[in-house]
Formats: structure tokens, C-alpha cells, sequence
């Protein structure tokens, strides 16, 4: 492979996987805050049931 080319594919491998990495951080930071604020899994869908 030519210089050019594993520069480019230095580049676009780490914006694929920066990107990747970085919504798997956003996902687990969301799904730790829901699970912070609903208690229990058990609480939270009886919580749920209630309001329905």
C-alpha cells in the first residue's frame, strides 16, 4: 500500500470507531440514568402499570 493510502484509511478508521465508541458511551450513559431514576427494574414497570 502507498503512504496516501494508509493515511487515508488511518482516518477513516478512526472516525468510524471514535464514532462508534463515543455512541456506546452516550447509550450506557442514558441507560444508567434511566435505571438511576427508576429504582428496581420491578419498581419501574409497576410504576409503569399504575399510570396506564
Amino acid at each position: 500500500m502507498t503512504e496516501n493510502a494508509v493515511f487515508t484509511m488511518v482516518i477513516v478508521l478512526s472516525l468510524v470507531w471514535g464514532g462508534f465508541i463515543s455512541l456506546l458511551g452516550y447509550a450506557m450513559r442514558r441507560e444508567s440514568r434511566k435505571r438511576s431514576t427508576t429504582g428496581s427494574p420491578a419498581e419501574g414497570s409497576r410504576s409503569r402499570e399504575k399510570q396506564s
